[in-house]
């Protein structure tokens, strides 16, 4: 998976194009939604998902503890927002 940053023209390129997706988005109100869709049907289409979650969790994952280490002040500002808007929830 490539960690660059891309347009959001490159990203709809790539929505358009893509067999599954999951992905989490902020809107404009300020909430946070998780996405998922696919082209798959049954079980292929659950397998898929899931398959986009966990690979999506681990790159999440290899971010936070890159970030961590870099700036961790910003990591704990973060997970101070998501514990307040998630009823105290933590990493």
């Amino acid at each position: 998976m490539s960690e660059e940053e891309l347009s959001r023209g490159e990203l709809a390129d790539i929505v358009e194009d893509a067999d599954t997706l999951f992905v989490v988005a902020e809107t404009e109100d300020g909430d946070w939604g998780t996405y998922r869709d696919t082209t798959n049907s049954g079980d292929d289409a659950t397998a898929s998902c899931l398959t986009a979650a966990i690979v999506a969790r681990d790159d999440a994952r290899e971010f936070l503890d890159a970030v961590s280490e870099d700036e961790p002040e910003i990591v704990r500002m973060a997970e101070d927002i998501f514990a307040k808007h998630a009823g105290g929830a933590q990493r």
